[in-house]
């Protein structure tokens, strides 16, 4: 029996909207917090998808920077990098890496870092193929773990 894709792709985002929402919780305003994405694509030709919460009275600016895993702010063809979001008060997106940064971030290998104008922004992102028979996610990352977990050996990888 075939399923309309276009009902399954709105499941996966509610699902991360879902997901990202469990891991909000309210923070203390005022100070930057970084936060990471650890792989753009997990897989060749998957995609990945980002939610981002924002549970404060107030809107939140979220600053997303594609990186390569040398470092570098990854440049190309059809890329917008850094980009800047405004999450709205008590206000959530879920957006595709593409929808974030163009179509020419497209099978770029590298991490995500977002910065946020508050710590109470909270996110979660998925890795799916278009079929959605492969799909993985996680809450993002804060620095600490991020890159004693990951980073670390995907640079480690990339040498």
């Amino acid at each position: 029996m075939r399923t309309n894709i276009g009902l399954r792709n709105k499941s996966v985002f509610a699902l991360i909207l879902s997901a990202a929402l469990i891991f909000a919780t309210p923070l203390l305003q005022g100070q930057t917090q970084k936060l990471y994405v650890s792989a753009l694509q997990a897989i060749p030709g998957a995609e990945l998808g980002l939610a981002l919460v924002n549970p404060t009275l107030t809107e939140a600016k979220v600053t997303l920077t594609a990186r390569s895993y040398s470092g570098a702010v990854i440049q190309s063809n059809g890329v917008a990098n850094p980009v800047t979001l405004t999450l709205p008060a008590s206000g959530q997106k879920a957006l595709r890496a593409a929808e974030v940064f163009g179509n020419g971030i497209s099978g770029q290998a590298g991490w995500v870092e977002l910065s946020a104008s508050t710590p109470a922004v909270r996110g979660s992102f998925v890795a799916f193929d278009s079929a959605l028979s492969f799909i993985d996610g996680a809450e993002l990352g804060l620095a600490s773990s991020f890159f004693q977990k990951y980073l670390r050996t995907d640079l480690r990888r990339a040498n």
